[in-house]
C-alpha cells in the first residue's frame, strides 16, 4: 500500500504543480491582458512615470497574492474532495519555550525579500506570456 501511496503521490505532484505554477499565472496574465490593464500600464511610463511604478508594484503584488490564493484554494479543494494524495501536513511542535522578547527582524527582511521577488517573478510572468517588452528597458537591437 505505500508503493501505491508513493506513486500517486508523484502523480498528483505532476497534475498539481504545472497547473498551480504555470497555468494559473498564465490565465491571470490574459485576463490581464484582455482587459488592457499592462498595456494601459505600460503607456503611462513615458508621460507619468511615478504613477507607471505605483500601478506596476501594486499589480505585480496583487497579480502574486491572487496567484498564491487560487493555487492554495485548488489545492485545498482537491484534498477536500479525495482527489489529490499529498504527504499529511504533519505541524511543527519545539519543546522549547522561549522567554523575553523575541528578535523579528530576521523574519521582516524575509517578508520584504519575498514580496519583491513575487514582485519579479509576476512581471517575468506577465511579460512571457503576454509577449511584450517592457518600457523601462532600452529596446532591443
Amino acid at each position: 500500500m505505500n508503493s501505491i501511496r508513493w506513486f500517486t503521490q508523484r502523480v498528483t505532484g505532476f497534475i498539481v504543480w504545472p497547473i498551480v505554477i504555470l497555468a494559473i499565472p498564465y490565465v491571470l496574465t490574459k485576463i490581464g491582458q484582455f482587459f488592457g490593464l499592462w498595456e494601459s500600464i505600460d503607456r503611462l511610463y513615458p508621460t507619468s512615470i511615478i504613477i507607471f511604478w505605483i500601478l506596476f508594484g501594486v499589480t505585480r503584488v496583487v497579480f502574486m497574492l491572487v496567484w498564491y490564493k487560487l493555487g492554495e484554494i485548488f489545492i485545498n479543494s482537491g484534498k477536500k474532495g479525495g482527489f489529490f494524495w499529498f504527504k499529511s501536513d504533519d505541524g511543527y511542535y519545539s519543546s522549547r519555550h522561549e522567554s523575553g522578547p523575541v528578535d523579528k527582524s530576521g523574519l521582516i527582511l524575509a517578508y520584504v525579500l519575498v514580496a519583491v521577488m513575487a514582485t519579479l517573478i509576476a512581471e517575468l510572468a506577465i511579460r512571457l506570456s503576454t509577449q511584450t517588452f517592457p518600457p523601462y528597458l532600452p529596446p532591443p537591437s
